[in-house]
């Protein structure tokens, strides 16, 4: 019941933010698929991102081995996802209540620029069988035709459910089945819209092997030695020549084997027809395989940015706060040394994460190339770390907030009858006699009236009103401190509690509760223990809805109070003496704190290395957390933060006396454990180091500067164009970051398209050519006259009269409603704008990091520009010739590209050699000779041919059927479309087996491999060169028992071997 009520209080918090960025997405030109906002819970999260997305999957073992190892990933400071969406219409998105505000409207914006691009990109579009909706007749023409697919997974779920339930069906076959196919399910045509497989059958001739029709005779073996010989079979075949099935290279392999393929029974020795629960199942997760595939091909284009888990604790002058706060605010943050300022982030859901723990028990969650500090110096990426690495660790060196966190809680006010009665216009006796006989004059009045009063909890109404703080002070620092050690708050009680160990204790946190609370407890000894009970339902609302504290049996999921984290260091130091002096003690080991809770002595651990102590955080037996401090660190515990308990501070003093010297501390640690995993993940880019205390790490960040998640008061207004992640700096495997390439190509799109605008226009000015356009035109002016009007630039609400409601640039129904204060324009200021202003607001050239794209306008394009000018009014000035440029064309060219393209289209038309040294991006390869990777090439088409290699079928083999009756023995012959990548043989084996459970027959795979001579490697290292391999065709072959590989004459392979890739043909004639 508590959880709907949490759920449903999100979901209130949350309708404003939904309903102005679903607003906001619009004004910006997109067009989504109407979302539907679920609320959803930690584990309900969990649950949908082993799912995939969807509420509902069939039954089978690989959800739950996804959703334990998303569980784990908690353990170690988050790896969780912050939003879901999936590809449907209506689209569906899932919020995890427990995310903050700042979280919940980054991924809001987030999902709108998803459900956009699902309903206006053509890939997507091919399995809803729907039109592109621009084309639409009507605007919302495309929300009735997405996929359905949520009700389509849920069918499957079902259909797969009653198999498995089915008493005469094996449930493990079920699941084996499954198991099977899944190592196929990306092996189908993707550039084909999705149709059921037996749409396709075409009528084939019966092809019985005619070794199968001797096996059928029931002959002894003797007969069939003499008569059917090997001699005899390869005679019969030779005769009745061979029939390809299919005429034409398929690579729908899931459809042919639907078709054709059989089960091999194990107990019978052959191949069988498939059940009808085999073909169903075979032809459910085809289905599904094809409604993920626009997904996989889109990852460059529809993606956002990254770097660590959101909840990441991170060192600021706001205190420690979650990296989520930091990308919504960006506060300044530690660098481990000094405080560095925040000038660009960057969010990226369902991204590829790695989760290190260290031996001190430090955690982090970041995407899979961020990359932390080493205990050399030198920077390391999370997926290159393995047990036994040593990392450097660190705090904010003693960055802490300035000012005392505001107390924002004050005592319920309650409607009385006086109330009821003044508003009523009636005495107070006519109110109770109207509450009485259910009459009076003015009834209606008083029931209006009556209506706040009702509503209310009378005993509620009844509370003690108690005295709040202003400020979270150091008194309020210890008071907090002692409670979320010994205090708890019952659930089913209205007092707020605490157990000590002497009277003077309890006294003391008695005296705490009455001079800041007003409060006067009771304290009372209970055998052993001193108790102080303070009665109070006003104090415990205030201690549960303001700092969070939990209710009920709650020692495990205690924590340090927001409220705490974010405030100076002499409140920290008050809480963290106050919560040591309640759960810690001191002997011959050092200082310990003793907790049940996880989460509570991770963020000790961290706030003491801000205080300059390192300290070991261990799980007991006993199922409590040790923070311990020993040495060195000890000395310095004692020296800033101390035990304020006497008994307690003389033991430690005990300890340090006790110590000869004290050995200089390495602030170095070692990974412990490394796990994979997906999440949100968020970055931010810091100035001069690039770096910034998180976590107890030192994290690299970001290099290049993108769009501003909060220029528009929302965590990515522009997320239309959000697709970065700023880490990858190299071109290839592993350096090589989709999200980065994609924003980067993105923004390099907007920039050309603009530029080429800005140049047509000024080609056209009396004066101006080609020839002398670099001479005569001023680009600092030009590019001040580009600058954004400073009435839309900066609008504020003491501005408002100035705008102009007839201008194109300004919203007149969003600045009526501004101007009545029906909307706060503070917060908004885009609802005056429309999309014309908006896109002046933003204009990509206005912005510094890209004026250079107008400079450096080469003569080349300036001749291509001016020969295909077909507009022969010319300006006078450059001033006229500005004021005319379409500040939309930039923005109109992404939608257009939006509609038609995928990974590779979007890479081989966009990106050129211009693009390739302003992103630093080159090719690099293996060099046998060194023994290492060099860089071997800069140059646009090299880097592009790399690029594609990736992203062709997913970065996959690309496989496809060749005959159903290879030999004419009904063996099944495969290729794989070599384009200079060899197979792992090693994986190819294992897949052939499980194609084998598919076809029921021997199956075969005809590809080419890269083969060395161990003599010339050894000659072309002594000449330093490159060894040139030999290219050879081989078969590889699996009948049901053995693995074999065999040469094929060069002829053989012709056909699948590619001297180059063209990708400038059509998809189905693409070779990788």
């Amino acid at each position: 019941m508590n959880d709907r009520i949490d759920a449903k209080r999100t979901a209130r918090r949350l309708e404003e933010p939904v309903t102005m960025a679903g607003r906001l997405t619009r004004k910006l030109g997109l067009d989504p698929y109407p979302v539907n906002y679920w609320v959803v819970d930690y584990d309900e999260m969990n649950e949908l991102i082993a799912y995939g997305g969807f509420q509902t999957r069939y039954p089978h073992w690989r959800w739950g081995m996804a959703y334990e190892r998303q569980q784990k990933t908690s353990q170690f400071l988050g790896g969780k996802a912050f939003e879901i969406v999936n590809n449907d219409s209506p689209a569906h998105a899932f919020l995890q209540e427990s995310n903050s505000l700042a979280d919940q409207k980054a991924v809001i914006t987030h999902v709108e620029a998803h459900a956009d691009f699902f309903a206006h990109n053509q890939w997507f579009g091919m399995f809803g069988d729907r039109a592109s909706p621009r084309d639409a007749d009507s605007a919302s023409g495309h929300r009735e035709r997405g996929p359905d697919a949520a009700a389509m997974l849920a069918r499957h779920a079902d259909a797969i459910a009653e198999y498995m339930a089915d008493p005469e069906i094996d449930r493990g076959e079920v699941e084996r089945w499954i198991d099977t196919i899944s190592c196929l399910e990306e092996v189908v045509d993707q550039h084909r819209p999705f149709v059921p497989a037996s749409a396709d059958a075409e009528e084939i001739p019966e092809l019985d092997d005619a070794a199968e029709q001797v096996g059928d005779l029931d002959l002894s073996a003797e007969v069939v030695e003499q008569v059917f010989d090997e001699e005899w079979l390869d005679a019969r075949e030779s005769e009745e020549g061979a029939a390809t099935v299919p005429a034409e290279p398929e690579a729908d392999l899931l459809a042919f084997l639907w078709r054709h393929g059989k089960a091999y029974d194990e107990e019978a020795g052959k191949a069988i027809e498939y059940e009808d629960w085999q073909r169903d199942v075979l032809e459910i997760l085809r289905r599904e395989a094809y409604y993920f595939a626009a997904q996989r091909m889109t990852k460059v284009m529809n993606e956002g940015w990254a770097c660590v888990a959101p909840e990441t604790p991170v060192f600021t002058t706001d205190g420690l706060v979650p990296m989520a706060d930091v990308v919504e605010s960006h506060t300044t943050v530690s660098d481990g040394e000094d405080a560095r300022a925040v000038y660009d982030s960057n969010v990226i859901d369902d991204h590829d994460t790695v989760t290190v723990e260290t031996r001190r028990g430090l955690g982090l969650t970041g995407s899979n190339n961020h990359r932390i500090r080493r205990a050399d110096g030198s920077w390391v990426r999370l997926d290159e770390l393995n047990p036994g690495d040593e990392i450097e660790i660190g705090g904010g060196n003693d960055l802490w907030a300035a000012e005392y966190v505001p107390v924002d809680w004050t005592n319920p006010e309650y409607v009385t009858l006086n109330d009821v009665a003044e508003a009523a216009g009636v005495s107070i006796w006519t109110v109770m006699r109207y509450r009485r006989t259910g009459r009076a004059k003015e009834a209606d009045a008083i029931e209006s009236a009556l209506s706040a009063y009702d509503a209310e909890d009378r005993p509620t109404a009844q509370r003690d009103v108690i005295r709040v703080p202003d400020e979270v002070t150091e008194d309020v620092g210890r008071f907090l401190g002692l409670l979320v050690g010994d205090g708890h708050v019952p659930s089913n009680s209205r007092h707020v509690g605490f157990t000590a160990a002497t009277e003077r204790h309890a006294e003391e946190f008695a005296g705490l509760v009455d001079e800041l609370f007003g409060v006067d407890p009771t304290v009372e000894r209970q055998g052993s223990r001193w108790r102080v009970y303070a009665y109070s339902e006003s104090l415990k609302e205030l201690l549960t809805e303001q700092f969070s504290l939990p209710a009920g049996e709650a020692a495990a999921i205690k924590t340090v109070p927001e409220q705490i984290r974010r405030s100076p260091k002499t409140v920290v130091v008050a809480f963290l003496r106050g919560l040591f002096d309640a759960d810690g003690y001191a002997g011959d080991q050092g200082a310990i704190l003793s907790t049940r809770s996880d989460e509570l002595s991770r963020f000790v651990q961290l706030l003491l290395l801000n205080v300059g102590c390192l300290s070991r955080r261990r799980e007991q037996t006993d199922g409590c957390y040790h923070v311990h401090l020993t040495g060195r660190s000890a000395r310095t515990f004692a020296e800033e933060i101390g035990f304020g308990y006497p008994e307690k501070a003389a033991s430690l003093d005990d300890y340090l006396d006790g110590l000869e010297w004290f050995e200089a501390e390495s602030w170095t640690d070692e990974i412990v454990a490394v796990e994979n995993g997906t999440g949100t993940v968020y970055d931010i880019s810091v100035e001069e180091t690039h770096r910034y205390a998180g976590g107890g790490f030192l994290n690299h960040n970001s290099y290049w500067e993108s769009m501003m998640m909060g220029e528009e008061a929302f965590a990515g207004a522009d997320e239309f164009l959000s697709y970065a992640d700023h880490q990858a700096r190299v071109l290839g495997s592993p350096g090589l970051n989709p999200y980065k390439l994609g924003k980067e190509l993105w923004e390099y799109v907007e920039n050309t398209t603009n530029r080429r605008e800005v140049c047509e226009r000024l080609l056209r000015v009396e004066g101006v050519t080609w020839r002398n356009f670099h001479d005569v035109i001023d680009f600092d002016a030009v590019g001040a006259a580009l600058d954004p009007d400073p009435v839309i630039d900066a609008i504020s609400s003491e501005e408002l009269d100035a705008l102009d409601p007839a201008d194109p640039r300004i919203d007149a129904d969003g600045l009526a409603a501004a101007r009545a204060d029906e909307v706060d324009v503070e917060r908004y200021p885009w609802v005056v704008l429309t999309d014309e202003g908006l896109a002046e607001r933003h204009y990509s050239l206005a912005k510094p990091q890209h004026r250079k794209f107008l400079y450096r306008t080469s003569q080349g394009e300036l001749e291509r520009i001016s020969r295909y000018l077909f507009e022969d009014d010319r300006y006078a000035s450059v001033d006229e010739a500005l004021a005319d440029v379409d500040r939309t064309a930039g923005w109109d060219r992404l939608f257009e590209i939006r509609e038609s393209h995928n990974d590779v289209t979007f890479l081989d038309e966009f990106l050129t050699q211009e693009f390739v040294e302003d992103n630093d991006y080159f090719a690099y390869e293996y060099v046998r000779t060194t023994d290492d990777y060099r860089v071997t090439s800069t140059d646009y088409e090299d880097v592009k041919k790399k690029l594609l290699l990736q992203f062709t079928n997913f970065g996959k083999p690309t496989i496809t059927v060749r005959d159903g009756n290879y030999d004419n023995r009904n063996e099944l012959l495969l290729a794989h479309e070599y384009n200079g990548i060899a197979l792992d043989i090693e994986q190819a084996a294992d897949t052939l087996e499980r194609v084998f459970e598919l076809w029921g027959r021997p199956v075969n795979l005809k590809t080419i491999v890269k083969e060395l001579d161990e003599h010339d490697v050894e000659v072309a290292k002594r000449r330093d060169r490159e060894p040139e391999p030999e290219e050879r065709g081989k078969l590889l072959r699996y009948d049901g028992e053995a693995f074999t590989i065999e040469d094929l004459p060069w002829e053989a392979v012709e056909g699948i071997a590619a001297e180059d890739v063209d990708y400038g043909t059509k998809p189905e004639e693409w070779l990788a």
